[in-house]
């Protein structure tokens, strides 16, 4: 495994890089909070804007926010029974799925495949597809190497054009076909969560895939794996926690695949608070936090809900399958935070598919740098 470390909690006082630079005093930096309500006031005149250190996407989404919450939740894979996960696969795959054929794997979790249809939910993994839809495999050597085209963020890229098999379309049109589908089919599966999709990737293979956010009351939870991790020596590898639902299209009126491991997390507790520093003033601690060597072009902000966890799994102290297994499930079981953080994204790194972003707490205004 590869493991980089991550700058974590780097007040706004003083930012430390790591590779240990001096730290830059900041004596004054305006943490004033205001209500949810007001947390994006003024953010249309931040749009596009030359901050020295760093520039402003031209365009990026503007919720209307009610609350915002610190969250207490743990990551306990959901107990779905067959008649549930049946009604599930029947919405999905209509009359190519045979319920009586749905097995079970000893474990909790169901399979059903076909030569057209394949579903499941294994170890926490809900995965459907149409298998005529995905490419065959005999073929497979005929087929063009997969490239990525283009990685769109929804709230900045709305109305990029994107083709889908000889269609034209925009990312805004396939985000909002996905939002209303891939919500209806999984009624019962992501409450009190609805979907949204966050990212369009489109390929040279006529297929799309979108990767999609939990909301809460139109704040999406982190949906991207850290660009960093830290390894903490005997408990594990710290990084942020993500949560999403992947889908793909190979036609602007079809979902053709959808997968998703581990479900939404479970809330255990919702903590309600009253004021968060506002965008305005997060692209000022930033403004006077970030070293003016560093150039950062950001292609999107958001109000997200984040939160950093520590996982035993790392190959210097689980060699055990059993143990590993027995971590594993109290990991799961483990309390863990997410805190409303805003979240200044970077770029794609496409090679190890992940998102760079730097985020300012919205609560202590902490700058963290996952890069």
């Amino acid at each position: 495994m590869k493991i980089s470390f991550l700058c974590l909690a780097v007040s706004v006082m003083a930012l430390t890089s790591c590779s240990g630079s001096d730290s830059t005093k900041n004596p004054d930096v305006d943490l004033t909070a205001v209500e949810a309500r007001q947390a994006f006031k003024g953010a249309e005149e931040l749009m596009g804007q030359d901050y020295g250190s760093f520039t402003m996407p031209a365009a990026f989404d503007i919720p209307q926010l009610s609350e915002v919450y610190e969250i207490s939740y743990n990551t306990e894979f959901p107990d779905y029974d067959k008649q549930k996960l049946s009604d599930l696969f029947t919405k999905f795959g209509g009359e190519l799925f045979d319920k009586s054929q749905l097995s079970e794997d000893g474990t909790g979790g169901y399979y059903f495949g076909s030569d057209k249809l394949n579903c499941s939910y294994l170890t926490g993994m809900l995965d459907m597809s149409f298998v005529n839809e995905q490419p065959d495999p005999e073929t497979q050597a005929e087929q063009p190497e997969m490239k990525l085209l283009g990685h769109y963020s929804v709230g900045s890229q709305f109305d990029e054009t994107v083709t889908l098999n000889g269609i034209d379309t925009s990312v805004g049109q396939l985000a909002g076909f996905l939002d209303a589908e891939l919500n209806q089919l999984l009624v019962g599966f992501t409450e009190p969560y609805e979907l949204r999709a966050q990212v369009i990737e489109a390929y040279n293979t006529s297929n799309v895939f979108a990767n999609c956010a939990y909301t809460l009351e139109g704040i999406p939870l982190q949906n991207w794996r850290s660009a960093s991790r830290r390894l903490i020596e005997g408990k594990g590898v710290e990084y942020f926690d993500c949560f999403n639902v992947n889908a793909e299209l190979q036609s602007t009126d079809k979902i053709s695949l959808v997968y998703s491991w581990g479900g939404p997390p479970n809330i255990l507790e919702k903590k309600k608070l009253e004021s968060i520093i506002p965008l305005k003033r997060a692209v000022g601690i930033l403004q006077s936090t970030l070293d003016p060597a560093d150039l950062y072009n950001f292609k999107d902000v958001q109000l997200m809900y984040c939160g950093t966890v520590v996982n035993p799994r790392t190959s210097d102290i689980v060699n055990d399958a059993e143990v590993d297994s027995q971590q594993q499930a109290a990991f799961r079981a483990e309390t863990k935070t997410l805190r409303p953080m805003w979240c200044f994204f970077v770029d794609f790194d496409s090679d190890n598919y992940n998102e760079q972003v730097i985020r300012v707490n919205a609560v202590t205004g902490e700058v963290i740098l996952d890069l």
